[in-house]
């Protein structure tokens, strides 16, 4: 089963998140799998929501605040949603 070509099948969108950095992620080589056999049938762009470029902080309170959140994630699906 290909999940992640199937399940933007479906909805026409696709979101990925991770909770590491935007320079060098895993969501990347998703992403390169997914755009070429997904492009025509996506009705917005390839989203990627991921910690901001920094290193992540030991700190509970700073950590929280570089880590995807339910906030950032709301904003991108409205963002793929209004698109």
């Amino acid at each position: 089963m290909n999940y992640p070509q199937e399940s933007q099948g479906y909805n026409f969108r696709c979101l990925v998140v991770q909770g590491d950095s935007w320079t060098a992620s895993f969501t990347r080589e998703i992403l390169s799998t997914v755009a070429p056999e997904a492009f025509l049938d996506l009705d917005a762009p390839i989203r990627r929501l991921t910690t901001h470029d920094v290193p992540i902080p030991y700190n509970a309170s700073l950590k929280k605040a570089v880590l995807p959140n339910v906030e950032r994630f709301e904003e991108a699906i409205e963002e793929l949603l209004v698109f």
